[in-house]
């Protein structure tokens, strides 16, 4: 269909989506260079848009950060998804590793976005904790759910939001103590794991088990060198 056939609205959601995208991806570069601090008026002139543009389209800071980080992760859903939930440990380990490794990526953009969620209040900062919780984690938990793997008592949304809570605190350590690569991996594979042995069910609890003990004996390493 012909730009002049598609219905006006059509065409002015479009070009909205489009906008959008345009302010993510300048976010993207801003956060990806010097200390990654802008203001939505830097943000507007590296988009090539009003000043206005980013108020109306997204309202603040803070929900650009958000489609940001939640744009950065969706990768990774991925990658949980397709893995084999009949392992549950070697899944929960995989996301730990998929983490770390998609921050040893991009570590400018990712400190740098960890710093300006410092700046944030706590309203805005906790909507961003939900897109690692349900982009990221909520699939590891539903798979092991599926499998028969977490107990019937325990809610899904207490186990994900522990565990983004978890993910969260050690991205901003890793921000700000510079951690390498394997040392963050360590340190969430052992805060993953040891917050689903909680609540898993009994048949996968000895391998889980098992799992942290491995992990946090690695980790101990790490720190002591």
């Amino acid at each position: 269909m012909s730009e002049a056939a598609r219905p006006e609205g059509g065409i002015r959601a479009i070009r909205r989506e489009e906008r959008r995208q345009h302010l993510i991806r300048a976010a993207r570069e801003l956060l990806s260079t010097g200390d990654g601090g802008f203001s939505m008026i830097e943000l507007a002139r590296q988009a090539g848009l009003s000043l206005a543009t980013p108020y109306n389209l997204f309202g603040s800071k803070a929900a650009i950060l958000h489609a940001v980080f939640a744009a950065e992760v969706t990768g990774l859903r991925r990658s949980v998804e397709l893995a084999d939930p009949s392992d549950p440990p070697r899944l929960a380990l995989g996301v730990a590793d998929h983490i770390a490794q998609a921050f040893a990526r991009k570590p400018d953009f990712y400190r740098n976005l960890s710093r300006s969620l410092s700046g944030l209040g706590a309203e805005e900062v906790r909507g961003l904790v939900i897109p690692v919780g349900d982009t990221l984690l909520a699939p590891l938990v539903e798979a092991m759910a599926a499998a028969g793997m977490i107990r019937p008592a325990m809610p899904h949304d207490v186990l994900v939001t522990q565990l983004s809570y978890a993910v969260n605190s050690i991205f901003i350590l890793w921000a700000v103590l510079a951690w390498p690569e394997p040392r963050m991996s360590a340190e969430l594979r052992v805060a993953i794991t040891i917050t689903l042995l909680g609540a898993v069910t009994e048949a996968p609890r000895a391998a889980f088990t098992e799992a942290v003990d491995r992990a946090a004996r690695e980790l101990a390493m790490l720190r002591e060198g």
